[in-house]
């Protein structure tokens, strides 16, 4: 097997069924894992194929941790790529097959973030510099003043254009597609965040090894749900 995925689910799969449908449409060997956090496993019903993994936590473990999960069953099984992505998101044909092949290619490559859309096909800018507590203390008490919004626009790239593959040490955990020999080396998400900024802290510790990157993307098919990974063009 040369993919394992995970998506953490709460309580809400009403945008499931796209991603789903794009992650079995993938021309790989692979297996899903649905982690869910929810009170009830009343989600279990997407579990409806083969290649499906339902694990029900009965409580709401945080995201680090319930993709740890299924983090464990990939470096278990010796698996080359896990892919971490939101339930929000979808794909077209070809693109995780264009990734596994740009990183079977550039094996310094230790993860990876695509371009994502949201459903208006405005960008999402997802590059973006470690944090320092300033950036964080500025974004939230300082918001309004010009000094904060300097060092939000420094923090967020906001000059990078998305216009070339651009190495980053932040990814968003919408779509991080792992290399797990890295993680082999840093470990896994750690389980001390609940929520938000363990994406960047995993990231973090594979640029120590690593490449990071942005990988570039074309715009070729139409947005289908909420969030869209569009397909490369080559």
């Amino acid at each position: 097997m040369s993919l394992a995925i995970s998506i953490v689910l709460f309580e809400n799969g009403d945008e499931l069924d796209g991603a789903i449908e794009s992650v079995l449409a993938i021309n790989a060997n692979l297996q899903l894992y649905l982690i869910d956090n929810s009170p009830t496993d009343l989600l279990k019903r997407y579990a409806n194929d083969k290649r499906i993994t339902y694990v029900y936590n009965g409580k709401n473990h945080g995201y680090g941790r319930a993709h740890n999960i299924a983090l464990h069953h990939a470096l278990n099984q010796k698996i080359k790529y896990h892919l971490v992505m939101n339930p929000d998101i979808c794909f077209s044909g070809g693109t995780v097959e264009a990734i596994i092949k740009y990183m079977d290619a550039n094996l310094e490559v230790g993860a990876l973030i695509p371009r994502v859309y949201y459903e208006s096909g405005r960008l999402q800018r997802l590059c973006k510099l470690l944090p320092t507590p300033f950036d964080l203390i500025g974004r939230r008490f300082l918001s309004n003043t010009q000094w904060a919004a300097r060092q939000n626009a420094k923090y967020e790239l906001n000059k990078f254009d998305y216009d070339k593959i651009l190495n980053i040490p932040c990814l968003s955990g919408c779509f991080m597609f792992l290399r797990t020999a890295a993680l082999e080396k840093t470990g896994l998400f750690d389980e001390r965040f609940f929520m938000y900024l363990e994406d960047y802290d995993l990231a973090r510790r594979i640029n120590r090894f690593y490449r990071t990157v942005f990988f570039l993307m074309s715009a070729l098919c139409m947005v289908l749900r909420r969030v869209l990974i569009r397909t490369p063009n080559y």
